[in-house]
């Protein structure tokens, strides 16, 4: 995306690419080129064809590798209603495609789900856990690509729904906290999955229970922030964070964020955490309270100081970053189903709205990149 619109400055390096790689590939046919070396009193066909060939399969190579550039993918979420907990859980997934410039719908999800969590592992996209419209649930499913195609991956260990899901640096995903289990109760637990063994494993607890808090890491340190800890409970504003280098250690607390936050969006970028929107309260009137306020974290200083807002409040909205910013999508601003987005540039550090053609309006949906 450039700084004016999500659609050019990938756009035009990946043409470039692509055309480069599609000349290359014409050019290094070997009939053309048999015919330019005997020409240049190089006789030997069977060693010309043998060279051309390996140079064209290399050119094609590139032109895939163009063409299957990294995209933005909305994965799941909810519609429709007055409000996300009366709306309708979807299946829908939709990637953001930098060659067009736009939102092209792709294979749905065999099981709709809202409030999952999404992340990206071996050039694979995950989506764990969520909530089906009628219970949580504990199911995984992988997607692939280059085939567009999900398939069925080891469950969780717990239903859970309303979590946050990250990455380590070893390739392991981690699900956190969300609400669920035999109980239905608030959870603090945390699962590892290794794509490797197809297997998961419990982590150390979080302090204190977290449903759909923010989570982010930074130089393999798992942070989580805000969320709500049980029913009719206030928002949290602390914040906690687990160094996933040590196989013994325990959660910590650092500095809480300036406000609570509930729905709200955690992202790291330029190793500086930002939290982004989300709910802070409950009016007397029974409304939810949305913000647009943003606050960054800076992990050497253990302190959050709040930036330029969003151009709008948004809750149980997602965010990736794409092109070097920050993007966030769609949400609800407490009495609208949202269909925008909005960029983030730390340089300027400002946000501007950003078209999205094509992106059907939800919310508590998963967003990544693959």
């Amino acid at each position: 995306m450039s700084r004016a619109s999500p659609r050019y400055s990938t756009t035009r390096p990946t043409t470039r690419a692509c055309l480069r790689a599609t000349v290359n590939t014409a050019l290094l046919s070997p009939d053309i080129l048999s015919t330019v070396m005997v020409w240049m009193g190089m006789p030997d066909l069977a060693l010309i064809t043998r060279v051309c060939k390996t140079w064209q399969e290399a050119a094609n190579a590139r032109l895939r590798d163009g063409q299957q550039s990294r995209g933005l993918y909305a994965v799941g979420g909810c519609y429709g209603g007055p409000h996300p907990s009366s709306s309708q859980s979807l299946s829908t997934v939709q990637r953001y495609d930098p060659l067009r410039g736009e939102w092209v719908i792709l294979s749905a999800l065999s099981q709709a789900r809202d409030h999952l969590g999404l992340s990206t592992a071996g050039g694979q996209l995950y989506a764990v856990g969520g909530w089906t419209g009628n219970r949580n649930c504990a199911t995984v499913e992988v997607y692939d690509p280059l085939q567009d195609r999900w398939q069925i991956a080891q469950p969780l260990s717990t239903e859970r729904s309303g979590l946050g899901v990250a990455v380590s640096h070893s390739g392991k995903l981690l699900a956190v906290g969300g609400w669920g289990g035999d109980g239905l109760d608030y959870l603090a637990s945390i699962e590892s999955y290794d794509p490797t063994t197809g297997k998961w494993e419990m982590l150390a607890d979080l302090q204190t229970p977290r449903h759909c808090p923010g989570v982010a890491t930074i130089d393999n340190m798992l942070y989580v922030s805000g969320g709500l800890p049980g029913h009719a409970l206030a928002r949290l504003s602390s914040v906690e964070r687990l160094n996933l280098d040590e196989s013994d250690s325990r959660w910590e607390l650092v500095a809480p964020m300036q406000m609570p936050r509930y729905r709200h969006a955690l992202a790291s970028l330029e190793g500086k955490l930002y939290a982004v929107g989300g709910e802070t309260a409950t009016a007397d009137n029974g409304a939810l309270v949305v913000t647009s306020s943003v606050e960054m974290f800076d992990p050497a200083l253990n302190a959050w100081q709040a930036i330029t807002p969003l151009c709008r409040p948004r809750m149980s909205h997602a965010v990736a970053v794409f092109d070097g910013c920050l993007l966030t999508l769609g949400g609800f601003d407490g009495s609208n189903w949202l269909d925008t987005a909005e960029r983030f540039d730390p340089q300027t550090c400002r946000w501007e709205e950003v078209p999205v053609p094509g992106f059907a309006p939800r919310c508590a949906q998963g967003l990544a990149v693959c």
